[in-house]
């Protein structure tokens, strides 16, 4: 088995991120902004195993996670195969949009490169030990989403949380597979 874009894949420097989202439709429209992404071939829930040799010497995935049950399960599928193998994992969820939301429709809402990279290296920065991931993406005070109105996104519409919660990965893999969706408000 082999990931999707696999060409670009290989040839991407080991510091260069990797992106995985859910899907070849939105590993296209990450590629379209100049970005390396890949993901599996079969849609969610369908990471194999044998696809982490092909992410052997990168050092850092954004792993960009559906808002759904399914989603989330794809999710921890990958983190299990790909955490022995990369050091660091981050993921960036999307739990704004409406269920079965992606980052698609986060593009579509007006996501650019530039919002979705400061997010992910917001997620980066805290995912400093191996054994730990970051569980946080986009916040409240996304500017994409013009249904969340806060206080604190008229004041800083581009901010995200200051405080993102580090969570050992054993539990991650646990609370990923049965948590319920939450509102980030």
């Amino acid at each position: 088995m082999i990931p999707y874009r696999l060409p670009e894949l290989i040839a991407a420097p080991a510091g260069e991120p990797v992106w995985i989202p859910e899907g070849e439709k939105d590993a296209n429209n990450v590629a379209a902004l100049g970005l390396i992404a890949t993901t599996n071939p079969g849609g969610a829930k369908q990471w194999q195993p044998e696809l982490g040799q092909w992410f052997k010497g990168k050092e850092l995935v954004y792993i960009l996670e559906d808002n759904d049950d399914d989603g989330r399960t794809h999710t921890a599928k990958i983190m299990t195969a790909l955490r022995e193998i990369v050091p660091v994992i981050a993921v960036v969820s999307f739990p704004q949009l409406p269920k079965k939301g992606d980052v698609s429709d986060w593009l579509a809402l007006g996501g650019t490169k530039q919002l979705l990279i400061a997010y992910a290296e917001q997620a980066r920065k805290q995912s400093t030990n191996k054994n730990y991931v970051l569980v946080r993406a986009m916040s409240a005070q996304c500017p994409v989403c013009p249904e969340v109105d806060t206080a604190e996104r008229r004041a800083a519409p581009h901010s995200v949380s200051s405080s993102p919660t580090m969570i050992p990965l054993p539990e991650l893999l646990e609370q990923v597979v049965a948590r319920p969706r939450v509102n980030p408000v």
